[in-house]
């Protein structure tokens, strides 16, 4: 699925009014924003981020109550868009609304580890992350029990998310080692709190596979917070960090080097720079 401009200016919020399609306020109005072509992990994540837990409920299957999510009959819970997508527009009260943030497409390799920081709690409310990749082909017959659990860990390459609050101890809420999915939520936090996230390698396994154009290949994966925090994720995988819309004119006439960690704002001056310089030639 990809989304792009031309079908998303045909969206319109509950309350008729049209959503651009521009991340991640869903409205080109803001200075942040900017054109967003979502991967599939990413797409799957932000469905979870919002899922909200049916616990209580009766599983039909079984006639078992349902407890916290995740489990096998309920997933992550149930589908929620409106606290995966959270939209804004001019006239909101940002003071006590959701944000989100993503990072789409990041890649990580054996014995790598990720940090994203640049978020801080406004302690109106809760703040979600889910991480999700795209796993390398398994063969069942090969894999291994964990201890105390009946489901078979088959996961070729296993990824896990942790986070810290304020530079304390990483931690990680669920320790999951036969899912592609990673999720936390942080329900209670102080106004100005500081969290960082972590993503790093527990297993790689296409590092032992034959063939060398599987070996030497990075996994991908993508990542999304919602809830009540301000702030950027601090990457370049975050496309709003890297390449804000009140910049995207100077980028039409000119080629931004991908491979280059350079500061948006010392990139957009050198532009400046080379376009001023060409006008007095």
């Amino acid at each position: 699925m990809r989304s792009n401009c031309t079908y998303m200016h045909k969206v319109y919020t509950y309350d008729g009014k049209r959503c651009d399609g521009f991340y991640p306020r869903g409205s080109k109005d803001f200075d942040e924003s900017t054109p967003l072509s979502a991967n599939g992990p990413l797409l799957k994540a932000i469905a979870i981020v919002g899922a909200e837990s049916l616990k209580g409920g009766i599983a039909r299957a079984s006639g078992e109550y349902l407890g916290s999510p995740p489990d096998r009959y309920q997933g992550w819970g149930h589908l929620n868009l409106a606290s995966s997508l959270p939209l804004w527009t001019k006239e909101t009260n940002a003071e006590n609304l959701q944000r989100i943030q993503v990072v789409n497409g990041a890649a990580i390799y054996d014995g790598e580890t990720y940090y994203i920081c640049g978020i801080n709690a406004t302690g109106a409310g809760p703040i979600r992350a889910a991480l999700v990749w795209h796993d390398y082909p398994s063969n069942i017959m090969d894999a291994g029990i964990d201890a105390g659990s009946t489901y078979p860990n088959i996961l070729v390459n296993d990824l896990d998310l942790y986070f810290n609050v304020n530079n304390g101890d990483m931690r990680n809420e669920r320790e999951d080692h036969t899912n592609n999915v990673e999720r936390f939520e942080l329900e209670t936090l102080e106004p100005g709190a500081q969290v960082t996230l972590k993503v790093n390698v527990s297993k790689f396994g296409t590092r032992q596979v034959p063939d060398i154009r599987v070996s030497r290949q990075r996994q991908l994966w993508s990542l999304v917070v919602v809830g009540h925090f301000k702030g950027n994720l601090r990457t370049y995988d975050n496309p709003s960090y890297k390449r804000p819309h009140r910049l995207q004119g100077l980028w039409r006439t000119s080629v931004y080097p991908e491979g280059l960690q350079i500061n948006k704002h010392v990139w957009a001056f050198l532009v400046v720079s080379r376009s001023f310089i060409e006008t007095v030639r």
